[in-house]
């Protein structure tokens, strides 16, 4: 019975994982394309890394999901 349930299990642990990485990715890169819309607007590259929040993902992974993800600044 056991070796059924983590038959079952380890692919369902598998595939949230997966989901938990690409979410993550894909903040990840939209806020990248906000910094960048940032500097192209002349703001300095330290600034619009805050600002847009990219800072929150020099956080290893394991912290950073429990985290609240930054907002992104109005407009975006």
């Amino acid at each position: 019975m056991s070796l059924k349930i983590i038959w079952f299990a380890i692919p369902i642990i598998t595939v949230l994982i997966g989901l938990l990485v690409s979410l993550d990715g894909k903040r990840l890169t939209r806020h990248i394309q906000v910094a960048q819309d940032l500097i192209a607007k002349g703001v300095a590259e330290p600034e619009a890394m805050q600002h847009s929040g990219c800072n929150h993902w020099d956080r290893p992974f394991m912290v950073r999901i429990w985290k609240a993800y930054p907002k992104l600044p109005n407009g975006y």
